[in-house]
């Protein structure tokens, strides 16, 4: 099954900020850890590139596994923050499983 090159995955929709301008959806459905697991097992056979966004994707728990899984597959992976929830050691443990923060 191949899905497409390049998906954007929106795995939460909660944030940390109340942007004006902010375009995503509240869908109150957010991820659990297996299903991130599982979603991730699947991109990881169908997709090239992977971009996680959300809401503000650094609140979700979970997230570095998904991210491995898919980095240790080959997928190029990036992920959109507003960068708030970054810091030194944040940015190092991600720095290895991501190509590109956005």
């Amino acid at each position: 099954m191949q899905i497409g090159e390049h998906i954007h995955w929106f795995v939460t929709d909660r944030c940390n900020l109340d942007c004006l301008y902010c375009f995503k959806e509240n869908f109150e459905n957010n991820e659990s850890m297996d299903n991130l697991s599982n979603l991730s097992e699947i991109l990881s056979k169908n997709v090239k590139k992977v971009t996680m966004g959300g809401g503000e994707p650094l609140l979700v728990k979970g997230l570095n596994s998904s991210l491995r899984i898919l980095k240790e597959s080959g997928i190029y992976t990036s992920l959109h923050t507003n960068v708030l929830l970054l810091n030194e050691k944040k940015i190092s443990d991600l720095a290895r499983l991501l190509n590109e923060i956005a």
